[in-house]
């Protein structure tokens, strides 16, 4: 069996041999796609309806689709990233944002009233986990969730991410111990107040750090301008971007 062959099962989901997610958010990301386009007459753009509700039918149709059993996923950041993409690209069409506005992410996020991707994804997770750590012993979800190989072991190498891997790193960003994360799982009501905690604090983390990225790229790129301003030659009026502009070709015999 190959490793690129191809599962589908009836809930339409695709599954490689070598359990990559590729294919399968490829296949999330196009069916999230036609449900929001089979909408895009009825409730995006019909003037009656407001954006509180849209925003309620865009969770209740396009999400479900796009992040359907993402609980069990084991995403890398680039992953995440595409997602997340999709994900502002729909809300700019419900908020009627276009590139000229220059508005940034963070800020598309904060009129929606909804977080990202990366903070549903591990929302999702952690919810999963706790509701199958609460499961009886006998459930095949707790056995391959708590299951271990008795022969054989890992290859040299780096190593493909694994879901315990993957849960414990949104563990940590959403500052629960992992060490100690199942017994307060045991309490369901305690463990939903974590997470809704938690992903408030990983939202508003998240937020913050993407401000103060583009406000430093913001900066280099003023400084880079200021710096480029002073760059004009002596016997006109023309600027140059680097020393090696400064002489204009019109003065070059001259000079």
């Amino acid at each position: 069996m190959s490793s690129g062959t191809l599962f589908s099962n009836q809930q339409g989901t695709h599954l490689l041999a070598n359990c990559e997610l590729d294919a399968e958010i490829s296949n999330r990301i196009a069916k999230a796609s036609a449900s929001f386009g089979r909408l895009k007459d009825k409730a995006w753009e019909r003037k009656g309806i407001t954006l509180k509700t849209k925003l309620k039918l865009y969770k209740a149709t396009v999400m479900r689709s796009l992040l359907h059993a993402s609980e069990t996923w084991t995403t890398y950041v680039r992953q995440e990233k595409i997602l997340n993409r999709f994900h502002i690209n729909c809300l700019k069409k419900l908020l009627h944002i276009t590139w000229k506005d220059m508005i940034p992410d963070t800020e598309i996020l904060e009129r929606s009233d909804l977080p990202s991707i990366q903070t549903q994804l591990r929302r999702d997770r952690i919810r999963w986990a706790g509701h199958v750590t609460r499961m009886p012993d006998h459930r095949i979800p707790k056995q391959l969730l708590y299951c271990q190989l008795r022969e054989g072991k890992r290859n040299v190498g780096r190593q493909m991410k694994r879901f315990k891997d993957c849960l414990k790193d949104s563990l940590k960003d959403f500052d629960i111990p992992p060490a100690s994360w199942e017994s307060k799982a045991k309490d369901r009501t305690t463990w939903r107040g974590l997470i809704r905690t938690g992903a408030k604090r990983f939202e508003s983390n998240r937020a913050e750090e993407a401000k103060k990225k583009r406000a430093l790229r913001k900066g280099k790129v003023a400084e880079s301008q200021a710096v480029n301003s002073q760059l004009s030659c002596q016997l006109c009026i023309r600027a140059a971007r680097a020393n090696v502009g400064l002489v204009c070709r019109i003065h070059s015999a001259d000079t």
